[in-house]
């Protein structure tokens, strides 16, 4: 079901709750200065939070029978703020092929 139906349909739909509040209590994460959540793709311990939390709502969502949307932490990612971090261009593409991984994962 694409994403539109799913939304027309009326049904619930599960989605992540507060993602950065839950990185920074229970995994102890400072975000980026300027990219915020966006950088810690780069790290071994915020990929290892991201994907337990994303894994978490997915067998949620799937013991529910529920639809489940995640999204990139990259709101903070804009051109500007990334031109003064010390990340990339790649910084949003880097984020949407982890996450794309993940489902991956668990729709194969």
């Amino acid at each position: 079901m694409s994403f539109e139906d799913c939304f027309k349909s009326g049904k619930r739909i599960l989605m992540e709750g507060a993602l950065g509040e839950r990185l920074k209590r229970e995994y102890r994460l400072s975000f980026d200065e300027w990219v915020a959540m966006a950088g810690l793709v780069y790290s071994i311990e915020g990929k290892e939070a991201l994907y337990h939390l994303w894994t978490e709502y997915i067998r949620i969502a799937a013991h529910y029978e529920m639809p489940f949307i995640a999204t990139t932490p990259t709101r903070r990612a804009n051109k500007e703020r990334v031109q003064k971090s010390g990340f990339d261009d790649n910084i949003i593409k880097d984020n949407v092929d982890f996450l794309k991984r993940i489902k991956n994962e668990y729709t194969e």
